[in-house]
């Protein structure tokens, strides 16, 4: 497995020359924070309907049918714009894991396993991707490549994941790999985790421009920590992840991590039981109710 893994940062290691495509000198910028949004006049009813899909929307399930999530601690690396902005989005990145329960002390040292590319050419850097690095676009058979790769603005996410049971078996997911054993002469279903290997974050630094770091390096950090699907319009919930979003300019801009955004990933990483898709789903979507609906001041947290 450790191989397997190595095969993975080597390929990201590649893209350390590239070069700064975001030219400029920049400055030290202060911390985000966590931007509580007044919520909207619905029904409790309503509400957690937005909730379901706000949560459904944050974590694409994997191969194996879990929701992937980090088992070790984030190490980015960025690239793409000025030295202290590089700086300033990998340390918020670790804090908000931190923040949110994710692993995110450890020292990393030259050990890499997420990788933001800042680029005024992202759809050249997709391109190479599906060229020349199609491991790092995680799991997809031949036929999908193309749709997978593709860029859309304003940022584009891709993961590679692992299947693990622990303390008998950890793969990286492949899709013509052999599928995750089950229990021999047993129909007791193995409890499976999903965990990321690997994450490559590309943004499109032309979209930019008289935009403030912080909104933007909490939007990268959201990224990195969850698993979003395809976007179909803007989120049922304020969330960071609308930042840039052409789609959504109408709607107020999210200042940075939105505390829906951070109630989900405290959700998502404080799980500790079966993590099927349907209970994972259904327990982070109770506890964003219980912190942030309507009924929240008379609901007891779990």
């Amino acid at each position: 497995m450790q191989r397997g893994l190595s095969n993975w940062i080597a390929a990201a290691a590649l893209f350390a020359g590239v070069p700064a495509w975001a030219q400029g000198e920049g400055e030290q910028v202060g911390e985000s924070q966590i931007i509580v949004t007044a919520q909207p006049e619905i029904t409790p009813r309503e509400f957690e309907r937005a909730v379901e899909s706000f949560v459904k929307d944050l974590g694409e399930p994997g191969p194996i049918n879990r929701i992937s999530r980090w088992g070790e601690a984030v190490c980015p690396r960025v690239t793409g714009l000025s030295d202290p902005f590089n700086a300033f989005v990998a340390a918020r990145m670790k804090q908000v894991a931190v923040q949110v329960g994710a692993p995110g002390l450890a020292e990393c040292g030259d050990r890499v396993n997420v990788l933001v590319l800042f680029t005024s050419k992202p759809h050249d850097v997709a391109a190479d991707l599906r060229r020349n690095h199609k491991a790092l676009l995680g799991y997809h058979f031949v036929g999908q490549t193309k749709s997978v790769a593709a860029f859309r603005p304003p940022m584009k996410s891709w993961y590679v994941t692992m299947s693990i049971i622990p303390g008998a078996y950890a793969a990286v997911d492949a899709a013509y790999a052999p599928s995750p054993p089950g229990i021999a002469g047993s129909r007791i279903r193995p409890p499976y985790q999903s965990r990321f290997a690997f994450a490559v974050i590309v943004v499109d630094s032309n979209l930019l421009e008289g935009r403030e770091i912080g909104p933007v390096a909490d939007k990268v950090a959201m990224l990195a920590l969850s698993n979003p699907g395809p976007r179909e319009g803007c989120s049922p919930l304020p969330s960071v992840l609308d930042l840039l979003e052409p789609e959504c300019e109408a709607n107020e801009p999210a200042d940075g991590l939105t505390a829906f955004d951070e109630s989900y990933l405290k959700a998502l990483y404080a799980f500790d039981r079966d993590e099927l898709k349907g209970l994972m789903r259904e327990e982070i979507a109770d506890r964003i109710v219980a912190e942030l609906g309507p009924l929240a001041e008379a609901t007891p947290n779990p």
